[in-house]
C-alpha cells in the first residue's frame, strides 16, 4: 500500500496512512486516551479478547480494534501466524484488490516484545450512512411500498450473492461470515453492500465448491429466519451463474444445501442456547447462597446483587403496577435502570405454594429459568417476544422457592384475547372482519415459525400472544409470544406436539368473540405451507385435531373451567 508511513511509540510499532497520523496520533501514542476523556470515543463492542470503539472526529468517524492477548494460546497464535490486527488488514487490502467493498485501513498498531506481538491494534474509517444487513430486512425493509419492496429484496439477494462470489473467486474464505458482517447502504431503490469484520478470514489459493459451501452455510443460517424461500434461490441461482467454473446447475444442489443449511441451524441455534446460562460478554451469573441468578449485562451487577438479597423489594415499589396476582404468580409493571436508562419490565414471581413445587423447582429447573432459557432460545431463532433481562431464584435451605423473571415491557400492548374482546369488537363491521382475518393468519404464520425453528409451547393459547399496536387504527398489529415456561425446544418437534399446540390454540381462538370456524380454516392454510406439515392438506389436518379439541373440552366442562 502508497501512501503509509511507519512510526514508533514504545514497544507499538504503527504502519499509518500519511493523511490520517496528525488527526490519529500524539507525541505519545494514538490519541484514545484522550478521545475517551473527551467523549469522542464511545464502546461499541467489548470482550475479554476486543474491544471495539467508534471514534468521532472533525474531519472523520473511524473505528478502532484493540485486541488483546487474553492467555497462552492466543499468544502463540499470533506467534505461529500473524496478529489479528494484521490478519484483518491483509485481509481487507485483498478485497480491496478484488473490487470488494470494505472499511478503508488507517492504521495498524502492533505491541513486540522479544520477537513476541503481544496487543495490537487496527483503525479503519468508518462508513456512513449503513446499517447492518439483519437489521436492515428486518426493520427498513418492510417499510418500503410494494413494488419498491419486491425489486429492493431482488436487488438485495443478487447484490449478496455478488459480494460473496467475488470474495470467494479471491480467495477469501471467512468462517465468521454472517449478516453483522454485512452493511446496508440503501441508495434510492438500489442497494450497496459493504464487508466487515475480516480478522477471522483465511486466504486460499483456489476456493472450490466444498469450501465455498461451507462459508455459505455459515451465511445462509441467518438467512433461514430473515428470508423468504425464493430469495434464498434467488441468491444461490445468482452465485452460481457468477461462478461458472463451479461447472454445475444450481437447481442441482438447491435441496441438498438446504437440507443441510436446516442441520447447521439446529447446531448453531442449540449452541447459542447455551450463552443465558454462563458467565460471557452478554450475560453474568452471581449466587450469594440464599439465592442466585443470571442477568444481561445492561442491568448491572449492583442491580441484580440487590435484588439477590431482596427479590420482593419491587412489590412494595410505590411505582408498581399489579398486574396479576393469584395463588401461583404474582405480576407487576415498574421502572427499573437498564443499560443507564429508565425502562419498563414486567417483573414475575413464580410462588411455590406445596412442597412438591419446590422438589420439582430443585431437580427440573425452575418456571423462572425455563422461561428464561425459552425466551432467549425464542430470540435466537428471531422468533417475536420480550426480551429477559434477568431470572433469580431463591434457595434457602438448598431446596428452590419462589423463583422471578424480569422482562422488558412493551408499550401500547395487550394480549390477543383482550385486544379481541376490547379494540377489534368495536371496529365496524367490515374493519372487524379485516382484522380478524389478519389475525388469525398472523398467529398461523408465527405459530408455523416457532414449529419451523423446532419449539412448541404447551400452553398456547390466545392470552399468551401478545398485540403491539400504534392505536385502533393500526391495521397490522405486531404479534409476539409471552408467558414462556411452557415453552419447549426440540431437537426434532414430535408431529403430535405440533398437533396438540394447534388443538389448544384453535379452541382459544374459537372462544374469541367474531372468530368463526371459517377462520379456523383460514388458520389451518396459512399453517398449511410449514415446512413440517409434509404434503398433507388441512382437511386432514383439521381431522388430527378434531379429537384433540372434542377431548379438551370435555376435560375443562368435567373440571368446570372455562376455555379461554
Amino acid at each position: 500500500m502508497s501512501g503509509y508511513l511507519s512510526i514508533r511509540f514504545g514497544d507499538v510499532h504503527w504502519r499509518v496512512r500519511a493523511d490520517a497520523a496528525d488527526s490519529l496520533f500524539d507525541r505519545e501514542g494514538l490519541r484514545l486516551p484522550t478521545w475517551l476523556r473527551g467523549g469522542q470515543a464511545s464502546i461499541v463492542k467489548q470482550g475479554p479478547h476486543r474491544t471495539v470503539y467508534r471514534v468521532q472526529l472533525p474531519e472523520r468517524s473511524v473505528y478502532v480494534k484493540h485486541y488483546r492477548v487474553a492467555d497462552t494460546r492466543a499468544m502463540l497464535s499470533q506467534w505461529a501466524q500473524s496478529s489479528k490486527g494484521r490478519r484483518e488488514w491483509n485481509r481487507i487490502a485483498q478485497a480491496a484488490g478484488s473490487s470488494i467493498p470494505t472499511p478503508v485501513p488507517l492504521a495498524l498498531g502492533e505491541q513486540r516484545r522479544a520477537g513476541l506481538v503481544l496487543e495490537n491494534f487496527l483503525v479503519t474509517e468508518a462508513i456512513e450512512g449503513v446499517e447492518q444487513l439483519d437489521q436492515f430486512v428486518q426493520h427498513a425493509l418492510p417499510r418500503i411500498s410494494e413494488p419498491d419492496q419486491s425489486r429492493a429484496r431482488r436487488r438485495l439477494a443478487e447484490e449478496l450473492a455478488e459480494l460473496a462470489a467475488r470474495a470467494h473467486v479471491a480467495g477469501i474464505i471467512n468462517p465468521d461470515l454472517h449478516s453483522g458482517n454485512v452493511l446496508v447502504r440503501q441508495c434510492g431503490n438500489d442497494v450497496e453492500l459493504f464487508l466487515i469484520d475480516l480478522h477471522a478470514a483465511a486466504a486460499a489459493r483456489r476456493l472450490g465448491w466444498r469450501r465455498s459451501r461451507s462459508d455459505l452455510l455459515a451465511l445462509g443460517i441467518d438467512f433461514l429466519t430473515l428470508a423468504r424461500g425464493i430469495d434464498r434461490a434467488r441468491f444461490l441461482r445468482h452465485y452460481v451463474r457468477l461462478r461458472r467454473e463451479l461447472g454445475f446447475d444450481w437447481k442441482e444442489v438447491a435441496a441438498d444445501l438446504d437440507d443441510d443449511l436446516w442441520r447447521r441451524a439446529r447446531w448453531h441455534w442449540r449452541k447459542l442456547d447455551y450463552r443465558c446460562v454462563s458467565n460471557n460478554r452478554r450475560f453474568f451469573y452471581r449466587n450469594i447462597g440464599v439465592a442466585n441468578g443470571y442477568a444481561v449485562t445492561e442491568l448491572g451487577e449492583a442491580t441484580l446483587l440487590a435484588l439477590l438479597r431482596d427479590p420482593d423489594a419491587p412489590f412494595r415499589n410505590p411505582a408498581a403496577v399489579v398486574i396479576k396476582e393469584s395463588p401461583s404468580t404474582s405480576v407487576i409493571r415498574l421502572p427499573m435502570a437498564v443499560g443507564g436508562r429508565s425502562t419498563e419490565v414486567i417483573y414475575k414471581r413464580f410462588n411455590c405454594t406445596k412442597w412438591v413445587d419446590r422438589l420439582k423447582a430443585t431437580l427440573h429447573h425452575s418456571p423462572a429459568l425455563r422461561a428464561w432459557q425459552a425466551g432467549h432460545g425464542l430470540l435466537n431463532r428471531r422468533l417475536p417476544t420480550p426480551r429477559p433481562l434477568a431470572v433469580i431464584e431463591r434457595t434457602p435451605h438448598a431446596l428452590v422457592r419462589e423463583t422471578y423473571v424480569i422482562t422488558q415491557a412493551l408499550s401500547d400492548s395487550m394480549n390477543l384475547r383482550d385486544y379481541m374482546i376490547d379494540v377489534v369488537a368495536h371496529l365496524p363491521a367490515d374493519e372487524r372482519r379485516r382484522r380478524v382475518r389478519f389475525l388469525v393468519r398472523a398467529v398461523a404464520r408465527l405459530v408455523r415459525q416457532m414449529h419451523d425453528r423446532y419449539t412448541s409451547h404447551r400452553d398456547l393459547k390466545a392470552a399468551n400472544f401478545l398485540v403491539t399496536t400504534s392505536g385502533a387504527d393500526d391495521e397490522h398489529p405486531q404479534l409476539q409470544l409471552i408467558d414462556l415456561a411452557g415453552v419447549q425446544i426440540w431437537r426434532r418437534l414430535p408431529k403430535a406436539r405440533r398437533v396438540q399446540n394447534l388443538a389448544r390454540l384453535l379452541l382459544s381462538l374459537f372462544s374469541c368473540p367474531n372468530v368463526t370456524r371459517s377462520d379456523g380454516v383460514r388458520f389451518l392454510r396459512a399453517y398449511q405451507p410449514g415446512r413440517s406439515t409434509g404434503s398433507s392438506g388441512w382437511k386432514q389436518l383439521w381431522r388430527e385435531l378434531e379429537p384433540l379439541m372434542l377431548r379438551k373440552i370435555e376435560k375443562n366442562r368435567s373440571l368446570s373451567r372455562p376455555l379461554t
